[in-house]
């Protein structure tokens, strides 16, 4: 009983959003701690438990990677059956508190017709150092929908990882968002394949960090079907001296005909010693394609700031209304209300310190 309360103190120290209606999965450095029922529709539970279930999930998840075995050692699963349409958000909880460094796994099988919202929450609890690398490997069957957030606060002697690696069949989509808070040193990659004709994937993320902190968002859309679409956008707050790099992929196969993908970064250093890295990279091999990349990096915009303090607005004020006007675009997408308002929340927050 004394480790379930120890666990639910961490929970209510680092803030995280405990939604009455939200069904979870706790981690604690990496080990499964607990978790309750799926929500309405979804299959959840530890690679185990996963090989116990027999071959609807195992034909599933050997298709997810290109053998014949399910995955070995332990991790984590969410099934999500043909058509069921999930009315709870699922979170995934990762509880940090300076143990050794430590590996989790998590897979996603959304089958066709599907749609679900997971929330993936990786927390920090006091200031001791902590290594952590999350993967999470995601299989979207035909005209599946998954949206997935990652909700990130680091403290600032860590250093966290985290993989998606996803695959998309015919007409699926996909929103990913990534959501820092802070991280002494963060490293998020995606890599998302796009193998049925008609499929979508939308990347979105919002980063602040202050100090000497260091976010590096790194992304590869693979379009290997035709009519297929991407957008990605990444926004960076920039502080103190920390720094920040952007590198974005998109790749068009031949195949991949009346493909549209878009890509933009845009940042703001709030103060002389920050830094921000941006390297785009279109790879082009079909015709009848619409890709463009954009990126900006400067100051808030002295004449919005201008107006504000001639309207009587004090000055942090209008700083903190121009933050969140710059931020809003990025959380776009979060279809689950409940999770949108908590992040929107602990961005506010945010911006208030």
């Amino acid at each position: 009983m004394a480790d379930l309360l120890t666990v639910e103190e961490m929970i209510a120290r680092c803030g995280l959003p405990a939604a009455e209606n939200t069904c979870r999965a706790v981690f604690l450095n990496g080990k499964l701690v607990r978790h309750n029922a799926g929500a309405a529709g979804m299959i959840a539970g530890s690679f185990d438990e996963l090989r116990q279930q027999g071959e609807r999930y195992g034909r599933m998840a050997a298709e997810m990677f290109s053998g014949t075995t399910l995955p070995e050692g332990d991790g984590f699963f969410v099934f999500i059956p043909a058509h069921a349409q999930s009315g709870k958000p699922f979170q995934l909880m990762h509880l940090l508190d300076g143990r050794p460094a430590a590996q989790v796994r998590q897979l996603i099988l959304a089958e066709a017709g599907s749609a679900a919202e997971i929330l993936i929450c990786n927390h920090t609890v006091g200031e001791v150092p902590v290594a952590y690398h999350i993967v999470t490997e995601a299989l979207l069957g035909e005209k599946a929908s998954l949206n997935l957030t990652y909700m990130q606060q680091i403290n600032r002697t860590s250093e966290v990882r985290t993989h998606v690696r996803a695959r998309q069949m015919a007409h699926s989509r996909m929103n990913t968002h990534y959501i820092l808070l802070n991280g002494a040193s963060v490293h998020n990659s995606l890599h998302a394949t796009l193998e049925g004709a008609g499929a979508e994937h939308i990347a979105r993320g919002l980063s602040f960090t202050c100090e000497t902190e260091h976010i590096a968002n790194e992304t590869l859309v693979e379009h290997a079907a035709p009519g297929c679409r991407s957008h990605q956008l990444f926004k960076h707050i920039l502080s103190g001296a920390s720094t920040g790099v952007f590198s974005g992929k998109i790749t068009v196969s031949r195949e991949a005909q009346q493909t549209a993908a878009y890509q933009r970064s845009s940042n703001i250093l709030m103060d002389p010693a920050a830094r921000m890295h941006i390297r785009p990279h279109l790879e082009i091999y079909a015709d009848e394609v619409k890709c463009s990349h954009g990126a900006t990096v400067g100051q808030l915009d002295a004449e919005a700031l201008f107006y504000l303090r001639s309207r009587g607005v004090g000055e942090r004020e209008a700083r903190k209304i121009l933050l969140q006007a710059f931020a809003e675009e990025t959380l776009d997408g979060i279809g689950c209300q409940q999770i949108k308002k908590e992040v929107e929340r602990q961005i506010k927050q945010k911006m208030e310190n």
